[in-house]
C-alpha cells in the first residue's frame, strides 16, 4: 500500500512531503477546501513556432529535458507540481502543505528556475541548438485545492480566480520576465528586489490589477522575508 501510495503522490509532490503524507504526519483528505495558496504559471516562449522546425522526436526530447530540470526545481522549493499544459507548467504553495513562507518560496523558485533556464541554454548553444525562453506569473489568493475530477480519473489539483490570475500574470510575462501580483508583493515582506510596472486589465476582473517585475532576493533563503525593502 505504501509503494503504491508513492507511485501515485511522485507524480505531484517532492520527495520529502511523500515521506510525511506516507508516515501519515499529512493528511491528503478526499475532496477539495479553500485555501490560500501561491499559484505559478511558466511558459516556453514561442515553442509552437521551435517545435515546427524540428523532428517530433526531437521535440519530446528537448521538453523532457526541460521539464526534468524544471521539476527538480520545484521540488527543491517545496512546491506541489499540479501539471504539465503543452509546454507550460503549473505548480503551487500552500497545500496540502501550507507554510508562512509559501509565497516567497514561489518566488524564489522562479527565479531560480530562470537561472536553471540560463545554464540549459548554455549547454544547447554549445551544441548548435535552438535556445528557450520562458515567462513565469505567481499570484497568492484564495483557491479551491484538493482531489478532483471523476470516479475513472481525478488529480490533486486547484481551482479558482487566484489560479486565472496567475495564468494571465504569465500570459503577460516576457521571455526571462518574471511577474508577480500585488497580493504576492504584499506576502513578501520586503525579502525581494521588485520594479512596480503599468497596471493591467485581466480578462474577466473589473479593475487594473497592480503587477511586480521580480529581479532578485534580498537576505538569505534562512531567513525569508526579513530583510531589506523592495525595489520599486
Amino acid at each position: 500500500e505504501n509503494a503504491r501510495t508513492r507511485g501515485i503522490l511522485e507524480r505531484y509532490l517532492s520527495p520529502e512531503l511523500i515521506e510525511q503524507v506516507v508516515q501519515r504526519k499529512v493528511d491528503l483528505k478526499p475532496g477539495g477546501q479553500l485555501t490560500e495558496l501561491s499559484v505559478l504559471f511558466s511558459d516556453i516562449r514561442g515553442f509552437t513556432k521551435l517545435a515546427a522546425g524540428m523532428d517530433p522526436e526531437s521535440v519530446v526530447e528537448l521538453i523532457n529535458e526541460y521539464f526534468g530540470i524544471m521539476v527538480e526545481v520545484l521540488f527543491r522549493h517545496g512546491a506541489t507540481l499540479d501539471k504539465f499544459i503543452g509546454d507550460s507548467i503549473m505548480a503551487f504553495w500552500g497545500a496540502p502543505v501550507k507554510r508562512e513562507d509559501d509565497a516567497l518560496r514561489a518566488v524564489r523558485c522562479a527565479l531560480e528556475m530562470q537561472e536553471k533556464l540560463a545554464e540549459f541554454n548554455t549547454l544547447m548553444a554549445g551544441s548548435g541548438q535552438q535556445q528557450l525562453a520562458v515567462g513565469i506569473g505567481i499570484n497568492t489568493g484564495e483557491a479551491v485545492a484538493g482531489n478532483i475530477g471523476s470516479v475513472r480519473r481525478f488529480e490533486y489539483t486547484a481551482l479558482g480566480d487566484a489560479v486565472n490570475v496567475a495564468s494571465r500574470l504569465q500570459g503577460l510575462a516576457q521571455g526571462g520576465q518574471v511577474l508577480i501580483s500585488e497580493a504576492t508583493f504584499k506576502k513578501l515582506g520586503g525579502a525581494v528586489k521588485a520594479q512596480a510596472l503599468p497596471a493591467v486589465e485581466i480578462r474577466g476582473r473589473s479593475g487594473l490589477l497592480a503587477v511586480y517585475s521580480v529581479s532578485g532576493t534580498l537576505g538569505t533563503p534562512q531567513t525569508p522575508g526579513t530583510l531589506g525593502t523592495p525595489q520599486t
